[in-house]
């Protein structure tokens, strides 16, 4: 467990599992392409399990799925998907 004074809050998302190694592709990946938790390569799960209760934001940028389905919609499969992943107390 990790010290409670160390974390104010916590975003969460998701990424592939090949990180962009070019400086461009990495903030456009961060800024445009993050994926809902749960949807990627990272094990959130157990990072998550290692930080006191703090307060948890979604943070998923994602420019095609906000083209494709709108900002409500991203925003509520984003929050669904998150508690399946973790489950109702996160």
């Amino acid at each position: 467990m990790l010290p409670k004074e160390w974390f104010n809050y916590v975003h969460l998302c998701d990424c592939e599992e090949e990180i962009p190694t070019d400086e461009e592709s990495l903030i456009h990946a961060g800024r445009a392409e993050r994926l809902y938790p749960g949807d990627g390569a990272l094990d959130i799960k157990s990072i998550v399990e290692k930080i006191p209760n703090v307060v948890y934001g979604i943070e998923v940028p994602h420019l095609e799925r906000v083209r494709e389905l709108g900002y409500e919609e991203h925003a509520r499969r984003a929050l669904q998907k998150t508690k399946k992943y973790l489950g109702e107390r996160y």
